[in-house]
């Protein structure tokens, strides 16, 4: 037969025969109540934290668009056929449709940026979507 612990209630500190090794306070009010005050603890905790990270997705959006301006634009592309452009002297496939391009990048008609790789993100001429631009890739 297990012999009752005695034990000191951390909510209310009176003591108080635990029927089981893991029961820590001396009743279900107790337990609810010392919950209620972690819970309650965490979210004034959340709440000073949430300016924090509505300022560091500010600054993640920044840090975007600013990374979008550097993109190289690329001028004097020429449009050979549907399929083919050349730039620099060099030819450029058509490879996917992209749709549109990513936050801060917006191409006019007939524009260009150049992406890592050798290859050309274009929005043919003509175009009336901004959802049609293309990936070009150089050729061999």
């Amino acid at each position: 037969m297990a012999v009752p612990i005695s034990k000191q209630c951390p909510q209310c500190s009176r003591p108080f025969q635990a029927r089981r090794k893991n029961q820590f306070y001396c009743s279900t009010e107790c337990r609810i109540d010392a919950n209620n005050e972690i819970a309650k603890a965490r979210y004034a905790t959340f709440k000073e934290e949430a300016p924090k990270a509505n300022a560091v997705q500010t600054e993640l959006k920044k840090l975007k668009d600013y990374l979008a301006s550097l993109t190289i634009v690329v001028q004097d592309v020429q449009e050979v056929d549907r399929d083919t452009i050349t730039y620099g002297g060099r030819i450029y496939k058509r490879q996917a449709k992209l749709g549109r391009l990513s936050v801060g990048v917006s191409l006019q008609s007939g524009g260009a940026i150049s992406v890592p790789g050798n290859k050309i993100h274009y929005r043919r001429q003509n175009s009336t979507s901004v959802d049609d631009c293309w990936e070009y890739v150089l050729s061999k």
